[in-house]
């Protein structure tokens, strides 16, 4: 089971995991994590170049 070290221990009642020890335990975790994100911006980034702007929608003043 993947558990942060803040988090999820607090919404549930325990006390933070703050241990050197759990901190190794769990940096794979973070460094996948990390890449993930990257990834995925560099996607989105991507995507966003990709398709063309739509242009922004024309403003109208007041009518009175």
């Amino acid at each position: 089971m993947t558990r942060t070290l803040t988090l999820a221990p607090v919404l549930e009642g325990d006390t933070p995991s703050w241990t050197i020890a759990v901190a190794e335990a769990r940096f794979p975790e973070l460094v996948g994590a990390a890449l993930f994100g990257a990834i995925t911006g560099l996607v989105f980034h991507a995507l966003s170049n990709w398709f063309p702007q739509r242009p922004a929608p024309k403003r109208v003043g007041p009518m009175w």
